[in-house]
């Protein structure tokens, strides 16, 4: 029986009109692609079922429904489901398709898209989870909605849901399988699109074995870069003026504030590395600010990795916890395990730190000074005080001489060398010596210290920032190493080639802060107009002198050729016109 053409909406056979629509063989150039059906095909298998229908035709209808044409989209009918036998029937050049015709809404064509999805064999979770986000957002759904439509729990409903906050340029290698749903969950709970690419990134990038991470290695790098627990923090969780994102137990990227989401995650983990580094960083710098002000040095950098090499050595002023006894100066002598300071002394016997290590990773080591733990250690018995160091030969002979035996411990003076307190008499002239040499070092310490934290505070305000004042003393110190090239910029200078240094400084004093900088160049780079004619060349202040040059946009070449240049190519000009000019005039 050859069907016949119905006119302006399809080629009808065995026409029947019933609650379920109207079925008939429609044309394909009348049948439009829906926006809300999936989007990703396996090409082998579509190619495959496209030979199928080449040779069998279409053996199961679609299900379509009417449609109002538009001049961007002038077909009349929309796929509902089936689109996968429609994009075969076109590859196998099929004019017509077997189809089901419909009346349906927008929100029932969506439903049943989905729930035609779910039945498939094997439904991409992309997918699924878009297709959910579409019913709630254009249709109005809510979880539970879908919870009862669908028969699904509600941690599978959110679980999918989640997958919806996948970065987009992840969603390819998402449906080429490169990782499975589980790390695809993983990643999407990391709340920023950008570390979700450099996540994927580096799972998907070979490992030692040449070969991405496994599924377990992906899932454990991601937990463990990108979910940090704030327990670790080492900064305050409830402190909202860190930065400009909110305190972490408001915020919603703490996974205790999506239960929903992270059912297996501990409540308090934070899954923005970026935002936790930053309110590390404000914390630890808030931190250094605040040890600077009550004058405790900040040790970091290069300086971090020499003053704990020096503090586990008991090399320098200070020391840390781990140090052991056996770094301290008179020791036990049958002290011979190596036990550190902290399992001797508890913090009271520590005292306060004098100063502090911080590492790359923000963490600060406390360092304690040497001088008051040797005192500590003395006094807790792990060291000998001083006499007894010292060798017995020498001590039996000042012991002779200067502690005779009929002067009882009473009458002798306490004379204080170190953190070791010993009786003498006033007239002992090597623990006196002794003494003032432990005096003036602990007094050298101190100003050092006080120099370094004075100097960190100048640097701090920044040079660029300096008062005229400031300046000015810096150049007067410069003229201590450095001389003004006075006798080649004469002409820069009032004072000439006579300038004294009294004349020099006060210049300084009188001048404004471009000149008192310029003094310092000309100082600085001067030694470069100090030149031999067997090596003109070859110093540094040279190589400073062009490097800065052309930085600074000079063209040197053309300065040394303008120099080099005859006097006589130079354009003179000459007075004959005006001369003539005032004759003509006269």
């Amino acid at each position: 029986m050859v069907a016949k053409k119905k006119i302006a909406t399809a080629i009808v056979a065995n026409e029947q009109t019933t609650d379920s629509g109207v079925f008939g063989i429609y044309e394909i150039s009348k049948i439009r692609i829906s926006k809300t059906n999936r989007k990703h095909f396996d090409e082998t298998k579509l190619a495959e079922l496209a030979a199928t229908v080449k040779a069998m035709g279409v053996l199961e209808p679609i299900l379509i429904r009417p449609v109002t044409p538009t001049a961007e989209e002038p077909e009349e009918y929309e796929i509902v489901a089936g689109e996968r036998r429609y994009r075969a029937s076109i590859i196998a050049g099929l004019a017509t398709i077997p189809a089901m015709c419909r009346n349906m809404s927008d929100e029932q064509a969506a439903e049943v898209q989905i729930i035609e999805n779910l039945q498939r064999e094997d439904p991409h979770p992309l997918e699924e989870a878009l297709g959910y986000q579409n019913l709630m957002f254009k249709h109005g759904w809510t979880v539970e909605m879908l919870i009862e439509k669908l028969n699904r729990s509600k941690s599978y409903i959110y679980g999918r849901l989640k997958l919806c906050s996948l970065a987009a340029p992840l969603h390819g290698d998402f449906y080429a399988k490169k990782f499975d749903a589980s790390t695809a969950l993983l990643l999407a709970r990391i709340p920023v699109p950008a570390l979700q690419i450099r996540a994927c990134k580096e799972i998907l990038t070979p490992s030692f074995r040449e070969e991405p991470l496994s599924v377990r290695e992906a899932q454990r790098h991601i937990t463990n870069r990108y979910t940090l627990k704030l327990a670790d923090a080492t900064f305050d969780i409830a402190d909202s003026k860190l930065t400009e994102a909110p305190c972490c137990a408001k915020c919603p990227k703490r996974t205790g504030n999506q239960p929903e989401i992270f059912t297996d995650i501990n409540p308090d983990v934070c899954t923005d590395p970026d935002c936790f580094a930053d309110k590390t960083g404000a914390a630890t710098e808030n931190k250094v600010a605040k040890y600077l002000r009550n004058n405790l040095p900040v040790f970091r950098g290069e300086d971090f990795v020499q003053a704990l090499n020096d503090a586990r050595n008991g090399s320098g002023n200070y020391v840390i916890e781990s140090t052991f006894i056996t770094a301290f100066p008179h020791h036990h002598k049958n002290n011979k395990s190596k036990q550190a300071i902290c399992a001797v002394l508890n913090k009271v016997q520590l005292g306060t730190p004098a100063a502090y290590a911080l590492s790359d990773s923000n963490k600060f080591t406390p360092l304690y000074d040497v001088n008051h733990v040797q005192a500590a250690l003395e006094k807790a018995g792990y060291c000998d005080n001083l006499l007894e160091a010292f060798d017995k030969n020498a001590a039996t002979k000042y012991k002779d001489t200067y502690f005779p035996e009929e002067q009882k411990d009473s009458q002798r003076p306490a004379i204080t060398i170190g953190a070791a307190t010993l009786k003498a008499t006033a007239t002992d002239p090597y623990l006196e010596r002794c003494r003032q040499e432990d005096l003036a070092k602990a007094k050298a310490e101190k100003e050092l210290a006080f120099r370094i934290a004075t100097y960190k505070r100048i640097r701090l305000n920044g040079f660029v920032n300096f008062t005229i004042e400031s300046l000015r003393e810096l150049a007067k110190l410069l003229l201590c190493t450095y001389a003004i090239p006075d006798d080649v910029l004469a002409d820069l200078y009032p004072f000439g080639t006579d300038g004294s240094d009294a004349a020099v400084h006060t210049y300084i004093d009188l001048a404004d802060k471009a000149t008192v900088m310029n003094i310092m160049l000309d100082m600085l780079l001067g030694e470069a107009f100090s030149i031999g004619w067997n090596n003109p060349n070859q110093t540094l202040e040279y190589d400073a002198l062009i490097n800065i040059a052309k930085t600074e946009g000079i063209d040197v070449d053309q300065v040394r050729a303008d120099l080099e240049r005859p006097v006589d190519a130079i354009p003179i000009k000459r007075p004959t016109l005006s001369l003539k000019k005032k004759a003509e005039a006269a």
